[in-house]
């Protein structure tokens, strides 16, 4: 069995930042809660593509069509979903019992870390598409003042 990193940037793939969260703004308003835990609310987020559904939107956020095509050269998504984590909140402890996930990462201050047994990391929302090891114990820890926004990629 091939041992998976952590996390990962994928090499020789990158994407413009500004454009995305341009066309994210067609798609903002349907930005869901998801419940919150105790009473905090810890994410909201928008399917764009789930499953064989796709977003009606999706036919006029061109450049988005062209980096979710990209990816899928890359590896065979199932979901593409906007995800936010609120400021000053945190996911519980867990680990996913299957898929991979890539990640572009659209806002992220330096508080936002993707936390494992002993190793945190901050994904900069640079472009890059990055690998996140759901198979390992992990939570995510937003400690800046604004939410977080990924494009996220779910292999199921």
């Amino acid at each position: 069995m091939v041992k998976k990193p952590l996390i990962e940037k994928v090499p020789d793939i990158s994407f413009d930042v500004k454009k995305l969260l341009e066309e994210f703004k067609l798609v903002e308003h349907h930005v869901v809660d998801l419940d919150p835990i105790n009473g905090i609310l810890i994410q909201r987020l928008f399917h764009l593509i789930r499953g064989d559904q796709v977003a009606q939107e999706f036919t006029y956020m061109s450049y988005t069509q062209e980096v979710c095509d990209k990816i899928r050269e890359f590896t065979k998504y199932s979901h593409a979903t906007y995800r936010y984590v609120m400021p000053n909140t945190c996911y519980n402890w867990h680990k996913d019992e299957y898929g991979d996930f890539y990640h572009i990462p659209l806002i992220s201050m330096p508080g936002c870390m993707f936390v494992y047994k002993d190793q945190c990391f901050h994904l900069p929302a640079d472009g890059s598409l990055y690998y996140v090891n759901p198979l390992k114990f992990h939570t995510f820890a937003n400690s800046s003042p604004v939410p977080r926004l990924h494009l996220h990629f779910s292999v199921l």
